[in-house]
């Protein structure tokens, strides 16, 4: 029996039950060559012919009749198991794996997910707060928010609304330094490596700024922000909401960055990833104004 695979066991039953070639192509949807293919391979692995060829059709052989009663157990052993995953797939419980950057969720999305989690009380949520970029095909998460343009091919969902950017600073900090001209002395919190930071602010409003502060995380940016330690730039989501900072004038969103919230093909059909995808990308596109920055938080 080595060589066995429930492909196997589907095409017999589909010729016994069918008669013909013919028909049990039509019952599996595949093409007739498929058909007599893979009946052939059977018989030459098993060493014995399973039916006899009729005129009028397709009879079982002996041989046939005793792989009859082991195929209809494997049938339903298989249609059990199939009910099984599609009846939890189908269900709104279990748990959904969200992949962010820490600030989506902890300035962003946590309050609509914790109103997904009272809707939805069977499914559990686990985040994972990182700006590595989660692995979905080997299922590190489940669904992923990405800042990203292209989304890789197997992947699938929803773009969200592009987070507009602005350049924030307090109002003392703007009152006691110049930021433009021969005597500017402002300062730029930075966001990523020294020389890489210095090619974006020559070319940023305000190149006159020096470079004083590295701070990687959105976290650090605004605390250091609030502090009076300099300018910065970031998204207005989190810049129009903290009350200590303003929009450095003339106020502009001076950078779009798009958004996708996204899963695998795979799980396309697994009911609690796609209400969850859904929900997230159904309230964020609600909040579309603000997310670009044209309605500031009040």
């Amino acid at each position: 029996m080595s060589g066995f695979d429930w492909d196997d066991m589907r095409v017999f039953l589909a010729l016994q039950r069918g008669g013909s070639v013919r028909a049990a192509a039509a019952r599996l949807n595949i093409a007739q060559s498929t058909v007599s293919r893979r009946l052939e391979g059977l018989e030459r692995r098993l060493g014995a012919r399973l039916f006899h060829r009729m005129p009028r059709g397709l009879l079982l052989t002996q041989t046939g009749e005793e792989i009859r009663g082991h195929a209809e157990a494997a049938e339903t052993t298989m249609l059990e198991i199939e009910r099984e995953v599609l009846g939890r797939d189908a269900a709104l419980e279990g748990r959904i794996v969200i992949a962010m950057p820490p600030p989506m969720a902890s300035h962003v999305l946590m309050p609509d997910l914790a109103e997904f989690a009272a809707l939805h009380p069977g499914i559990e949520l686990e985040f994972l707060a990182s700006y590595a970029l989660s692995d979905l095909s080997a299922r590190e998460a489940d669904i992923a928010v990405r800042f990203t343009a292209r989304p890789e091919e197997h992947l699938i969902g929803r773009r969200l609304p592009d987070f507009g950017a602005a350049i924030y600073a307090t109002p003392e900090y703007l009152e006691n330094h110049r930021l433009t001209g021969p005597g500017a002395n402002g300062r730029w919190i930075g966001w990523m490596d020294a020389a890489r930071m210095n090619r974006w602010i020559r070319k940023s409003a305000f190149p006159d700024c020096r470079l004083h502060w590295i701070m990687p995380d959105i976290g650090s940016q605004i605390a250091a922000c609030e502090a009076g330690l300099g300018l910065v730039q970031f998204a207005c989501v989190f810049g129009d909401a903290r009350p200590a900072l303003v929009r450095v004038p003339p106020g502009d969103v001076v950078a779009h960055h798009p958004v996708w919230v996204l899963t695998h093909a795979d799980l396309k059909t697994t009911e609690r990833v796609r209400v969850c995808l859904r929900f997230i990308a159904d309230r964020l596109q609600a909040r579309q104004g603000e997310l670009a920055g044209q309605i500031p938080l009040q």
